[in-house]
């Protein structure tokens, strides 16, 4: 749903969005979680920080950010290769739910 209504509204036309995204809705479905995503100006808000300084690889700085840690988890393999070479495709999903399936429960729905 959230792929269609992107691409539907004419938000994005780009091949490397649709492959995110579509593997965001379809992971989603896998894990039965649910999926909200929100147009926030930059870096306007605790959540947008935590977010900017993980996208600029800067992890050191969460501590004082008063980000629990704990929690914290490996990254995907599947991601790490995805990001950097992306290319457009429609099997990323399936990647990433095999390698999430050997530490949660999945349900495939292809």
């Amino acid at each position: 749903m959230l792929l269609l209504q992107v691409f539907r509204k004419g938000n994005s036309s780009c091949g490397l969005s649709w492959t995110v995204l579509k593997a965001l809705s379809e992971v989603a479905q896998g894990t039965m979680s649910q999926v909200m995503i929100y147009k926030t100006r930059r870096v306007s808000g605790k959540g947008e920080l935590v977010a900017d300084t993980i996208a600029k690889g800067e992890m050191h700085k969460l501590l004082s950010l008063d980000v629990d840690l704990s929690l914290s988890v490996k990254p995907s393999r599947v991601l790490c290769d995805y990001v950097k070479k992306p290319t457009v495709e429609s099997m990323l999903s399936n990647a990433l739910l095999d390698e999430l399936s050997g530490h949660i429960p999945v349900v495939r729905c292809n």
